[in-house]
């Protein structure tokens, strides 16, 4: 049992810090980019310092996750009413903040504006991640695309890119 619980809470740091390092590079890079740009536009320098307020709270809730889960307790999922397009504006500049200087471009391609009812920041942690590791798979270069698609039924969200792939 000792050892099924310590390999759960490796398993758990593991996703952890996946899950960190993502806004905590967006932060860093951010900061970087205001310190080293003072003649930066004040519409730019809004917008950084915006995202660097969104990806805090981003971390802070992190944690508070790991609290939830540390105490025992069920995590709580807040599916409400979102707006496809806002969304995907929302997500398509905090990845591109991301991204910056790194050298891999981020493409949206969507089709329909529907009303979703899900947990936005669950999902653009989602997001991050995948495009995360399209980013560390390609290096240098490339490019990742989502593409969201509606039909009857679903909304698909799909993430490509550039890299090598995953062998089979």
């Amino acid at each position: 049992l000792r050892a099924e619980r310590l390999s759960t809470v490796g398993k758990m740091t593991n996703m952890i810090v996946h899950d960190l390092k993502n806004p905590l590079t967006s932060v860093m890079g951010l900061s970087h980019l205001l310190k080293s740009m003072p003649m930066l536009d004040e519409e730019k320098r809004r917008s950084y310092y915006r995202l660097i307020y969104e990806e805090s709270r981003r971390i802070l809730q992190m944690v508070q996750e790991i609290l939830t889960f540390v105490r025992g307790e069920r995590p709580e999922i807040s599916r409400k009413p979102c707006e496809l397009q806002a969304f995907l504006e929302d997500v398509q500049e905090e990845i591109e903040a991301f991204l910056n200087g790194s050298g891999v471009r981020f493409r949206v391609e969507a089709t329909g504006s529907p009303t979703l009812r899900i947990d936005p920041e669950q999902m653009k942690r989602v997001l991050y991640n995948l495009v995360g590791n399209a980013r560390e798979a390609m290096g240098e270069a490339g490019e990742v695309l989502l593409t969201v698609a509606e039909n009857t039924e679903h909304i698909l969200f799909r993430v490509s890119d550039t890299g090598k792939g995953i062998p089979r």
